[in-house]
Order: C-alpha cells, then sequence, then structure tokens
C-alpha cells in the first residue's frame, strides 16, 4: 500500500484495545517461518493454536501492566509492538501459572516447543538490562509504507525514556529481517536454529 509515512499515528493502547491487537498480531505472524515451526503449521489446527498463543500472551502482557504501542491510520489498527520492561521479558521469565496457562491454551507439544525456543532465545542475549519485544506485527496490506519503522522508532523513543533500560531485543526469522533493522539501528548479536528455522536475533543499545 503506498503511503506517506507520515500517515500513521502511535499510541498506547488499552486493555480495550486487545480485540484489535490481536486482529493483527495473527495476521503479521501467520506467515512468520518461526511460528510456522513452532506451532506445527502443517498440522491441522495451525490458526487455532496461533490465535490462541496471541490471545494468552497478550492477556499475560497486560496482566504485569507492560506496554503495548499502536500504530493507526485513519482510525483503524494497522500495527502493534508489544514493549517489555527491563526484567518483564514477558514468556522467557513465564511464571509456572503462566506456563500451566500457555500448555492448556496451546496443547502441551506446542507450549513446550514455544518455551524452549524463549530459553534459547533469552541464552543468547546480551547480558544487560533490556527491553524486550517479544511480539511486532503490521498488517500485510500495509507492509512498505513506513508503518513498521514508524513504529519500531516511537518504540524506541520510549526506551530512551527509560533509565533502567541499556537497549531493546527482538529476535526475528523473517527472510529480509536483517536489512530492515540494520536500517533501524539494531546490530545482529546471535543466530539460533530452531526445528531447520534460522532465527536472528537483534539488539539496539541505548
Amino acid at each position: 500500500m503506498d503511503l506517506a509515512t507520515g500517515a500513521a499515528e502511535f499510541e498506547l493502547l488499552t486493555s480495550d484495545q486487545l480485540t484489535e491487537v490481536k486482529s493483527v498480531l495473527v495476521d503479521a505472524y501467520r506467515s512468520e517461518r518461526t511460528f510456522q515451526a513452532l506451532f506445527d503449521s502443517n498440522r491441522s489446527g495451525y490458526e487455532q493454536r496461533l490465535r490462541a498463543f496471541v490471545r494468552e500472551y497478550c492477556l499475560q502482557h497486560m496482566s504485569e501492566r507492560q506496554a503495548i504501542v499502536g500504530a493507526r491510520i485513519e482510525g483503524r489498527l494497522v500495527g502493534a509492538a508489544l514493549l517489555c520492561e527491563p526484567g518483564h521479558q514477558g514468556a522467557l521469565n513465564a511464571s509456572r501459572r503462566a506456563r500451566i496457562g500457555l500448555a492448556l491454551t496451546l496443547g502441551i507439544r506446542s507450549a513446550k516447543r514455544y518455551l524452549a525456543y524463549q530459553d534459547q532465545l533469552r541464552a543468547a542475549m546480551p547480558k544487560a538490562q533490556w527491553c524486550y519485544l517479544p511480539l511486532v506485527g503490521v498488517l500485510d496490506d500495509y507492509r512498505g509504507a513506513g508503518v513498521g519503522s514508524g513504529l519500531l522508532n516511537d518504540v524506541w523513543q520510549r526506551v530512551q525514556r527509560m533509565q533502567a533500560a541499556d537497549g531493546i531485543a527482538l529476535g526475528s526469522g523473517a527472510a529480509t529481517a536483517a536489512e530492515f533493522y540494520r536500517g533501524l539501528g539494531f546490530q545482529p548479536v546471535g543466530e539460533m536454529t530452531f526445528d531447520g528455522t534460522l532465527e536472528t536475533l537483534f539488539y539496539r543499545a541505548t
């Protein structure tokens, strides 16, 4: 979609807007290689497992009072980023209760695969007080219009205002991720392979 970068407006979202957030993230991750591997896209019920995961993760995120930043164009939510402050890295630090919740929602097999992936990601990241972006997505129809870069730049400005934050980290299995994130000041700090899918880890220091 051909849109001016300035057309998007960025804001903190509330729990009342979770339905919109979940719709954006499911659309964004449906064809993402890492998530296809994690939740067995070749097995029946992949869409349901993905939706259940996004729902459970967003609810957990909001229950811990962590931020969700949204991008709107003409009132429509077209992008969303879950932002975890240092010490609140979502499923990276999942409590026993949260892990049980994932297992009940996704099934034991998918929950174990996802938590194993998160354990690998945490071990590979820098030893610092970093913020974490567990889920970031833009609706397919709005990709290539500057929404994603604008959303991450807005998140970056918020991280810079956090005194305890040394930087921001994320992982991506997208084939074009390196060029995109490098252009926003992120550097690849490691790689890991999950079920044959290569995931690149990115970090930007404050």
